[in-house]
């Protein structure tokens, strides 16, 4: 609570090379996404990146804006901040439950460390507490504070849906290459220990077999 009040009541924005309000504001005014250029006012001349094109959170404030009545400002600047901070504690809450299925105290804890380290990591952009304080309505912002954990939490408890709605949800190949990282890691291992427990059972049948001949 203490925490999202810092968010609703803080009037300082990590706005470099940001443009998500200004964007919103020209969708609302034109009642089209991406017609024109919000640093000009005018309509495009050129064609758009794909990157740009399936970018999707200016729509998505675009409409929070339009159906509630909030001006896009208190919408990117105030409520989606609010909302990414909750969801990453569902997204750690969630990790912790796969560190630590079978221990509530330590679950607990970890929510807590991670809470401290969001709390005391709020002094330069790219640490993800600055990030979700002063930048949270960001993409790379929802990327590391609530789409990478709940990824690791998915492949940890191999729930293969969700490592597939985060690689579609991201729109970046970060959670992608996460995943191939870690399947690889799983396989690697997987034959380490096939490996070893082999090598265990063939010296335990030769010291039956040397004890059998004795």
């Amino acid at each position: 609570l203490l925490q999202i009040l810092r968010i609703l009541t803080g009037n300082r924005m990590w706005l470099t090379g940001d443009m998500t309000v200004e964007t919103v504001n020209t969708f609302l005014r034109e009642n089209a996404v991406y017609t024109v250029n919000p640093l000009t006012g005018t309509a495009y001349s050129m064609g758009m990146s794909l990157r740009l094109k399936i970018l999707c959170l200016p729509t998505l404030y675009g409409a929070i804006s339009r159906f509630t009545g909030m001006t896009p400002v208190d919408v990117v600047y105030r409520l989606i901040p609010c909302i990414t901070l909750l969801l990453s504690y569902v997204a750690y809450g969630s990790l912790g439950k796969a560190l630590f299925p079978e221990n509530s105290v330590k679950r607990r804890t970890f929510l807590l460390i991670v809470g401290i380290l969001f709390s005391t990591g709020a002094y330069m952009p790219g640490v993800d507490g600055f990030d979700v304080f002063y930048g949270g309505f960001r993409g790379v912002t929802i990327r590391a504070a609530v789409l990478l954990p709940y990824l690791l939490s998915c492949l940890m408890d191999r729930k293969y849906t969700g490592m597939i709605l985060c690689i579609l949800a991201e729109a970046c190949i970060v959670c992608l290459l996460v995943t191939v990282a870690w399947l690889i890691l799983g396989a690697l291992v997987s034959q380490f220990r096939k490996r070893w427990e082999k090598r265990k059972m063939t010296d335990a049948h030769g010291r039956s077999g040397e004890e059998a001949t004795e």
